[in-house]
């Protein structure tokens, strides 16, 4: 391997470069070999968590159908750039550029980030879609298609993508870290996954900062690194609430507390652990009522520890 291979980030070293080595959705990957195969790419919104692949997939599809001769590709981050000028001066401009194009293939402009636009550029975006149809393709990547404008979203192919499941995020991480010579925890990769909830990206930069520290992954350079309690903890302050033993509920708290964590990202820690596990619904209730009362608290800045014993007990009653 190169060394400057060696100091790039995982998140650019380990990305794929092939359609075939992406792993999401067996579904949304064959929807995506079909274009590429039948030449027919149509306009796309592609939308989903942070982390799920979405940039990934596009940049598999552009460096298989862009020719660099005719300089058929236009990639534009619309958090940078997100005025009408954009639309004006960028992307008409490019519409109207005559290139030579190999037969039944199309300009193709992607624009990510693509809820940032202003309402004003998505109007004009709007007319740019249509009146160019024969000859460009639009790739929009966003979080939240409900900021793209209806007159867009009729124009295009909507595809959602979902997190990335833990069997696939399990054989990724392993993989990395044995290439990287990486001595790792089952315990570390447990942490890992859980901060990361489905977010291939966060957990490649969370694993690559530990890794980079100590050269080791374990549970307790995760927390270090992330400064994130410990899912043990949490785990354990869940099981004695359930058994009803607020004094000793709320020691593990403060002994949480001690560790140098505030009250908001242990109410964080909590419901992120609550979503992973499989509980009762009227105890999920109750103990989302808790974290609400707990987060007031903090709102109304009368949230120290003995408030969290006086809604501890409160549980119980």
């Amino acid at each position: 391997m190169p060394k400057s291979e060696n100091y790039k980030p995982w998140t650019l070293k380990y990305r794929p470069l092939k359609l075939s080595d992406i792993q999401i959705e067996a579904n949304i990957k064959e929807k995506f070999l079909n274009m590429l195969y039948q030449n027919n790419i149509p306009n796309l919104i592609i939308y989903g968590p942070p982390g799920s692949g979405k940039t990934s997939i596009v940049e598999c599809i552009t460096n298989k159908i862009s020719d660099q001769k005719s300089n058929n590709f236009l990639k534009l981050n619309a958090s940078h750039v997100r005025g009408i000028d954009v639309v004006r001066l960028k992307i008409k401009s490019f519409c109207q550029l005559k290139i030579n194009l190999k037969k039944n293939s199309r300009k193709l402009i992607v624009i990510d980030e693509a809820e940032s636009l202003s309402e004003i550029a998505q109007e004009a975006l709007r007319r740019t879609v249509e009146n160019f149809s024969h000859i460009v393709r639009f790739i929009f990547i966003c979080n939240y298609p409900s900021k793209i404008i209806e007159a867009i979203q009729s124009r295009c192919t909507v595809l959602r993508f979902n997190n990335i499941t833990e069997s696939i995020i399990i054989r990724k991480i392993t993989k990395i870290l044995c290439i990287e010579k990486i001595l790792f925890s089952i315990k570390g990769l447990e942490m890992l996954i859980f901060l990361a909830e489905g977010d291939m990206r966060r957990l490649l930069n969370e694993a690559e900062i530990s890794s980079r520290s100590f050269f080791k992954l374990t549970d307790l350079t995760v927390k270090i690194c992330c400064f994130v309690p410990s899912i043990f903890m949490i785990a354990e302050f869940l099981y004695v609430i359930f058994n009803r033993n607020h004094l000793l509920a709320f020691e593990i708290f403060t002994d949480i507390c001690n560790e140098g964590y505030n009250i908001a990202e242990i109410i964080y820690g909590i419901f992120k652990y609550l979503k992973r596990i499989r509980l009762f619904h009227f105890k999920k209730l109750k103990i989302l009522k808790f974290l609400c009362e707990l987060q007031i608290g903090l709102f109304e800045q009368k949230c120290k520890l003995n408030f969290v014993l006086t809604i501890i007990k409160k549980f119980f009653l």
